[in-house]
């Protein structure tokens, strides 16, 4: 991994860690809130699980890696769960997008020490 490349996958990676943070913490809210509430709710995890997906598309056209796959594919079941009514279980697939989003951080920000740059 070239220096520019452990630049961009670091810098998307803390973006999306923070995005998918705040789509599991909706969720969870999500779960205590009456069934009057949900209805607004689930717009709102809607689209901010959306909005992560186009930025993953992204980072996968500016910094190919075969991880950004699993992280999509993951957010794309994690939608499925929302569209289909059951919101509560799209919370594992967004855990698992964290996931393999936090390991392309990890490696990007190894490759960034060994270079002196963090």
């Amino acid at each position: 991994m070239d220096t520019r490349t452990a630049i961009l996958a670091y810098s998307f990676s803390e973006k999306l860690k923070t995005g998918l943070l705040w789509s599991t913490q909706l969720v969870e809210i999500y779960i205590g809130q009456s069934d009057d509430q949900r209805a607004g709710s689930v717009a709102v995890i809607r689209a901010i699980v959306s909005m992560i997906a186009s930025e993953v598309q992204l980072a996968a056209n500016l910094v190919p890696m075969e991880q950004w796959e699993d992280v999509d594919k993951n957010l794309d079941l994690a939608l499925v769960m929302i569209n289909s009514g059951v919101v509560q279980e799209s919370s594992y697939h967004l855990t698992q997008a964290l996931s393999h989003v936090t390991t392309i951080g990890q490696r990007s920000m190894s490759r960034l020490l060994e270079k002196g740059l963090l």
